[in-house]
């Protein structure tokens, strides 16, 4: 079969029903949340009324609409007579639900029957009784990819998406869960020797089953040992490996290195690209790319992780405008990382003093806030433990909007997060966030004359993002309004029948026109491997948006043609219709093979190779929006982490591995497309990159010999005291995003720091025009985002085999 774009390795068709379809309702949002004391206790039913012996009952913390992930609930098992009892549990709100082998009390994903757990008990507790109805099912069938013989003892999980869970399939590769709530899914499959796999299921009906097909590769293993700079290995560190071109994916697992440094990771695709990262305390985090090519044996991945300097001090005297010690300011220093966080409160005398300082992408930096004032952001070169670094900061009073947000109903909209001035995350610190009280009403002190809000509204309700508004005396008001709905599905071009399974992508419309309203909140695996839809579910629908949104769909099949539609605009949930995407199937002769030889410079096999081809839906072309340039160009930031294989102009991704002879080959390649590109890249290898192969005859292409030029190298001189800014060096392809770059040159830019002096030196260069850019330190925006200025900048361009040296001088 051929591989295309939106199959990938799943099977899956709607097959049987095992309970009538329940029709799914979410009883838990609209039931009023029940209320206990320490001790919780109920009653686990069965769909008969009879009690439920042996049911597992889960407690899940829950701070609102969101978990803290991976999940740990409490768990307990029913008595004879249904009964459960949790003991000693914390105050605070809490998700409740059971299950059984068939059965369970959830409609949607861990959203549980709603528990407000107070210190002591009330007066009246609730009464807690929870309905078991039939679960969502699955036929999960594990083959191995090559023989087609049923994989048993396969293990089929969830990852963080879920709670710890997992089912084995028998001696025939199947594996049953029938107790899933009615979502959609991240399915894991594993097993000994082969690689992991993931797909994303659609939604389900309560009460059907879903067959998935997962045919398994055979997978490979990296060692390493993760060492110091001293070269001395690092215990209980934590390593995590995932892929590059990842969405949101729940990854390839996470270890902690043993006595000897030691890590080592199994079940990983062959010729993919993998990102290790590593972290513990007191050091700097460290992260390596790697790539494993077979699956014998095992692929080296030793790294090294910094320790983590000390940081330096700095005493921070915080002043009001009159000049007088400004108590109770709020200082915040942030590195690079969501965990790299100091805080810090000033004295009555306004001081406070910071300890081991962070130093983040745009250096060491200080943020000051004080309620009704002005926040601010500070550079800071910080000083000693004996003698801390001095920072006076003077604080200005800042203006205070109240508004009111008001639901569809004119009824007020309570409980609301509304954030401001980008909200406050780890790499921008200026804004914040305030909640609407019963009224709708929030306050929000400190500001300038104008700032951002960005709303955290439920899905029926179109979202409010990054709207910018004036500071005024008045009352804001902001109305909210209903959400829209996209709906669409693939039917059969010849035949107009639906088509039960496919896949869909979104992308951003380049079809913009006066008055759309914005588009965002989309998750990134929408737009990298979409939404599968299968079963039950016969269509695809995106929620949560602002009527009248356009987007882009990408719409793809097993066996037919990608279809895009480039503009689709989000309809009023009150009469959506759907819109139909016709695909053209393909038959056997619209394919070809692809197949030939990797020589070096030199003429010798290059083996080992990681190669690529790319069957592409369009001539890369310049765009007229300069927002949306370059989408269509395959430049090589996307072709060198396999991300091209995610985007729209994407039709076909094969992947391979060059053999002792540097051989490859490639079956199944759809003919006729308006691009095909040929690329490999590899561990001490220059990258190289061929297109368009459709210049090349059918049989041509199936005895190609791909000759690599000879690397290039150039080394770069300069004297610090002539460019006292200067902070680092970027090599640059020019114009490698929307030029002729984009789609010639297997290079983007590399950037190397100053600290360690002059020369510096970039090896294994393809020939091409360049940019040499001389670099300050970059200088955060203020809204989360950077400025990095180039202080010098020339034009080189680099030819095949030649060593080139050059010095930047005045």
């Amino acid at each position: 079969m051929p591989c295309t774009k939106s199959a990938w390795f799943l099977l899956a068709c709607f097959a049987s029903i095992c309970w009538p379809p329940i029709q799914a309702q979410d009883t838990t949002a609209k039931a009023p949340p029940h209320v206990s004391g320490p001790t919780v206790t109920g009653t686990i039913v069965m769909p008969d009324g009879s009690p439920s012996s042996g049911a597992t009952v889960f407690l899940l913390e829950s701070n609102g609409r969101s978990f803290r992930l991976p999940t740990h609930p409490l768990r307990t098992e029913t008595q004879s007579d249904g009964t459960f009892q949790f003991d000693n549990v914390p105050v605070g709100r809490h998700r409740l639900w059971a299950e059984t082998d068939q059965f369970t009390t959830l409609a949607e994903k861990l959203r549980g029957a709603i528990i407000h757990v107070e210190a002591e008990p009330p007066s009246e507790p609730s009464d807690i009784e929870l309905n078991l109805h039939p679960g969502c099912g699955y036929d999960v069938v594990v083959h191995d990819a090559e023989t087609e013989q049923p994989i048993p003892n396969a293990r089929i999980s969830f990852g963080w998406t879920d709670i710890v869970r997992e089912y084995a399939t028998d001696d025939d590769g199947i594996a049953k869960p029938r107790n899933l709530a009615m979502s959609d899914w991240y399915f894991i499959a594993k097993a000994d020797g082969y690689a992991t796999k993931f797909l994303k299921t659609s939604k389900q009906e309560l009460g059907t089953i879903l067959p998935l097909r997962f045919d398994l590769d055979r997978g490979g293993k990296l060692v390493g040992i993760l060492r110091d700079g001293n070269d001395q290995p690092i215990a209980d560190a934590k390593v995590s490996i995932t892929a590059t071109s990842r969405g949101m994916e729940p990854g390839y697992g996470s270890t902690v290195t043993n006595a000897a440094g030691e890590f080592s990771f199994d079940g990983l695709p062959l010729d993919k690209t993998f990102r290790l990262f590593a972290s513990k305390d007191g050091y700097l985090r460290a992260n390596h790319e790697c790539v494993v090519t077979s699956a014998e044996g095992s692929t080296p991945a030793d790294f090294v992780m910094l320790k983590r300097p000390y940081g330096g001090d700095v005493r921070v005297t915080v002043l009001d405008e009159n000049g007088e010690p400004l108590p109770e300011a709020k200082l915040t220093n942030r590195g690079s990382s969501t965990a790299d966080v100091l805080s810090g409160e000033t004295n009555d005398e306004g001081v406070c003093l910071l300890q081991n300082l962070y130093t983040g992408y745009a250096g060491c930096q200080v943020t000051v806030k004080a309620d009704g004032y002005i926040a601010v952001q500070h550079d800071v070169e910080p000083g000693t433990i004996e003698s801390p670094a001095q920072l006076t900061v003077s604080l200005q009073p800042g203006k205070t909007l109240r508004g009111k947000v008001i639901l569809p109903s004119g009824a007020p909209a309570p409980k609301l997060t509304v954030y401001y001035d980008g909200g406050e995350n780890p790499f921008h610190g200026l804004g914040g966030r305030v909640e609407t009280d019963a009224e709708g009403k929030f306050e929000i002190r400190g500001l300038e004359s104008q700032t951002t809000l960005t709303l955290s509204t439920p899905s029926k309700y179109a979202p409010v993002r990054k709207l910018l508004v004036q500071v005024i005396d008045e009352e804001l008001e902001l109305p909210l309004q209903a959400a829209g709905v996209l709906i669409a599905r693939a039917v059969d071009a010849s035949t107009n029948a639906p088509i039960t399974s496919f896949n869909v992508k979104l992308g951003f419309c380049e079809d913009r026109r006066a008055g759309d309203p914005r588009p965002g909140g989309i998750s990134s695996s929408l737009t990298r491997q979409g939404e599968n839809i299968q079963g039950t579910k016969k269509e695809f629908r995106l929620n949560g948006q602002t009527p009248g949104t356009p987007y882009k769909l990408i719409v793809s099949a097993d066996g037919y043609e990608t279809k895009i539609v480039d503009r689709a605009e989000v309809q009023s949930a009150e009469g959506a219709e759907t819109l139909d995407v016709p695909l053209k199937r393909l038959r056997a002769e619209d394919y070809h093979a692809v197949a030939g030889q990797l020589l070096d410079s030199e003429g010798n096999p290059i083996a080992g190779a990681s190669v690529r081809l790319l069957v592409g839906g369009a001539v890369p072309q310049p765009m007229g929006n300069g927002r949306m340039q370059g989408w269509r160009f395959y430049h090589w930031g996307l072709l060198r982490r396999d991300d091209i294989e995610n985007r729209d102009q994407c039709l076909q991704f094969f992947k391979a591995t060059s053999d002792a002879d540097g051989r490859f080959e490639f079956t199944g390649v759809r003919k006729e497309t308006p691009w095909l590109e040929l690329f490999y890249f590899g561990t001490n290898l220059m990258p190289q990159r061929y297109s368009n192969l459709r210049d090349f005859s059918d049989l041509e292409l199936t005895d190609l010999v791909v000759q690599a030029e000879a690397p290039a190298s150039l080394t770069i001189d300069l004297d610090l005291n002539d460019w006292p800014t200067a902070d680092s060096v970027t090599l640059q392809a020019k114009d490698y995003i929307n030029g002729q770059n984009a789609v010639d040159l297997a290079f983007e830019s590399e950037s190397k720091k100053l600290v360690d002096g002059p020369p510096i030196v970039f090896s294994d260069l393809p020939s091409g025009t360049y940019s040499v850019l001389l670099q300050a330190k970059p200088v955060p925006l203020g809204n989360g985002g950077y400025r990095v200025q180039s202080v010098h900048q020339q034009a080189i361009t680099i030819e095949s085999g030649r060593s080139h040296d050059i010095e930047l001088k005045r």
